[in-house]
């Protein structure tokens, strides 16, 4: 028998839905049939197997990289603005991109001249780019690239692979 606490269980009024965690910031609604409830406790009859977990709040963090449609799809929007509480916090860190560069076996001053030295100064030239920092290790190399305010960072990423 599965069971889950009452809390995770969002009740539409056509269909019971759960909050599957898929691991590494992945969710998936899922329908579920619902059997005996009791002691805060509901049983799952279908739709649910044992070992998955599930969200129990059914409140979610909106951030720049969620996908919150592909999590909602499942529902309509009218159900989905009376079951699902979302608390959104506005990002305000700095647009980004982060240049990763994998050199295996190379010292850091040789990782430094031939891979982050040239991408950093290259990305100098990138348009409302503001700051550019560039950091090597033992076999890798980071270069960030930091944008101007208002950038879009969709934008900011293609302007960095050109």
């Amino acid at each position: 028998v599965v069971a889950v606490p009452d809390s995770a269980v969002i009740d539409t009024g056509d269909r019971q839905v759960v909050i599957v965690d898929k691991g590494e910031g992945s969710f998936e609604p899922r329908d579920v049939k619902i059997g005996m409830r009791g002691d805060g406790m509901a049983e799952i009859m279908e739709g649910l197997a044992e070992g998955e977990k599930v969200v129990v709040s059914a409140n979610f963090l909106i951030d720049a990289e969620s996908n919150l449609k592909a999590a909602l799809s499942a529902l309509t929007p009218a159900e989905a603005v009376k079951t699902l509480p979302l608390d959104a916090i506005p990002d305000l860190s700095d647009v980004q991109v982060i240049v990763f560069t994998d050199y295996p076996g190379q010292a850091p001053q040789v990782v430094e001249d031939q891979v982050t030295y040239p991408l950093t100064t290259s990305m100098l030239t990138v348009p409302r780019s503001k700051v550019v920092r560039g950091f090597s290790f033992f076999g890798v190399s980071f270069v960030y690239v930091i944008f101007e305010d208002g950038t879009d960072p969709y934008w900011a990423r293609s302007r960095v692979l050109e």
